[in-house]
């Protein structure tokens, strides 16, 4: 759950773990891609919900391009969360002394030394561990590694309506049918429908669509009220107005000498008794 990752994230104590984690979470690679990644794998979208976008080639992926997993493609989108805690975590890796070019792993080691090495799965694994018993206390209860994050994805953009086929890709999967083969021109249809999930991956959006569903309920509720308020109003309004009407026909009647039904048989009703 959108908690879950929240009170991971609070847990975790280095700007680059946090930002790793929210990396994963809108783009689920697997751990040894992640160790694999570099800086230049993330192209501008000019797109200020979604960022970055990733195309991560067969030989980083599971299979490394050989038999089935041949031809293999990863696409990946940062959204504007994931985004902002990677450009923190630039910000930590500047103020550590670290050289960044676009040939460096995103995600150092920090050694004394300040040599640019890759964090290894091992040290990540770790991180999330001691993140979650910090979180939680009790590793039997809960604990997260970096490759549930991936069912986290999965069931975000299905909640969203997402096709299998179109999650596909973006899990490293291969899609099936008309939509196994993806161009750098797909990319754009793929983002339209990754933005469809926004709302379930992003915590902020989805306290805003609860709001706005709070808000929404309570609008119906006061309307529902008024409704209620309303029919109450008509139904002793028109009593009133039948009773008036009656009385009115009543003493039309009186007044021209003519009685009414209702008199004539209370009259007959009187002289058989």
């Amino acid at each position: 759950k959108t908690q879950d990752i929240l009170d991971l994230e609070n847990a975790l104590t280095a700007l680059r773990d946090k930002a790793l984690l929210w990396f994963i979470r809108s783009a689920p690679v697997r751990l040894d891609t992640l160790t694999r990644l570099k800086w230049k794998d993330l192209k501008p979208t000019n797109d200020k919900q979604v960022p970055y976008s990733m195309i991560i080639e067969a030989e980083r992926l599971k299979g490394a391009g050989k038999g089935k997993y041949k031809g293999l493609k990863q696409i990946g989108f940062l959204h504007s969360l994931a985004a902002q805690k990677l450009d923190n975590y630039k910000q930590e890796l500047i103020r550590k002394g670290y050289m960044i070019t676009d040939d460096c792993p995103i995600f150092l080691s920090y050694r004394k030394q300040k040599k640019i090495a890759s964090l290894l799965g091992g040290a990540i694994e770790g991180n999330f561990a001691s993140a979650s018993l910090k979180a939680w206390h009790d590793l039997e209860i809960k604990r997260f590694s970096p490759h549930d994050f991936r069912s986290f994805f999965q069931t975000a953009l299905e909640n969203a309506g997402v096709n299998s086929n179109i999650i596909a890709p973006l899990l490293a999967h291969k899609a099936k049918g008309i939509d196994q083969h993806y161009s750098e021109h797909d990319i754009n249809d793929l983002l339209v429908k990754f933005k469809t999930a926004l709302p379930y991956l992003l915590p902020q959006t989805v306290e805003k669509v609860k709001s706005e569903l709070d808000a929404t309920k309570a609008e119906l509720t006061k309307t529902e009220n008024k409704l209620n308020d309303l029919e109450d109003n008509f139904a002793e309004k028109l009593a009133q107005k039948q009773k008036e009407t009656m009385e009115a026909i009543s003493k039309m009647l009186n007044d021209k000498g003519i009685k009414n039904t209702l008199e004539i048989e209370g009259e007959e009703s009187d002289h058989q008794q």
